[in-house]
């Protein structure tokens, strides 16, 4: 008489190797282009002006700051020290990096007049200054210091 491990064998093998089991199909995969995916992506707001935005900084390294240069607001990026905000500046190549220098002093710059500044103060218009060989520079929207 067989054992009973040795039936229990017989049914799986014949339950394994019956004709009425099938093999499942591999997973299909869908090949045809689909439309990109817009609803979860976040804005990825206005590009930045060339050659760099003032107010918010863009589109310089960072070891430089975008500012004004001239008197028709032309903009590049200038050369950024290391001057924090609040200290004192001669020239915007001493204020840090994303800091400009208005009336003497090195400031967050920002674009609309009257606002509020994230970091406190409030965005003011800055009288623009002499640059070297006596050109005037644009006035400058920057946030005043707390």
């Amino acid at each position: 008489m067989p054992s009973r491990s040795s039936l229990a064998f017989a049914l799986l093998l014949a339950a394994c190797s019956s004709s009425s089991a099938s093999t499942p199909a591999p997973p299909s995969v869908d090949t045809s282009p689909t439309e990109p995916a817009t609803r979860d992506v976040p804005d990825a707001g206005p590009a930045c002006p060339s050659p760099c935005g003032y107010a918010p900084q863009c589109g310089c390294g960072t070891a430089d700051t975008c500012d004004f240069v001239d008197e028709t607001n032309a903009r590049a990026c200038v050369i950024a020290g290391d001057v924090r905000v609040g200290g004192s500046c001669p020239g915007a190549s001493l204020c840090a990096h994303g800091l400009v220098c208005a009336q003497g002093v090195c400031r967050v710059p920002c674009a609309t007049v009257g606002a509020a500044c994230p970091g406190g103060g409030t965005c003011t218009m800055y009288l623009g200054a002499t640059a070297d060989a006596g050109k005037q520079l644009a006035d400058k929207p920057a946030c005043s210091t707390p």
